[in-house]
């Protein structure tokens, strides 16, 4: 399936959480990771239950358009 976050941005698997204006224009654009679930180990094939951390990233070779957009991808970490 293909949602509006995939087609903007070309990211499958993430979805738009929400956006901000900040006082320059500058929009801040804050993604999650869709699934929100561990995949399994391809060692041993268990599926972790257990946060290790939760990150944000800043992808920066996103095509957008001439305005300014910071893209904040907040991602879960697995043990």
């Amino acid at each position: 399936m293909c949602d509006g976050t995939t087609l903007l941005f070309g990211l499958p698997g993430v979805e738009v959480e929400r956006v901000e204006r900040l006082a320059d224009g500058t929009r801040v654009v804050h993604v999650v990771t869709a699934e929100q679930t561990a995949a399994a180990c391809p060692g041993c094939g268990v599926v972790s239950t257990s946060v290790k951390e939760r990150v944000s990233t800043s992808p920066r070779d996103i095509p957008y358009g001439e305005d300014r957009i910071i893209v904040r991808w907040n991602k879960t970490r697995w043990r």
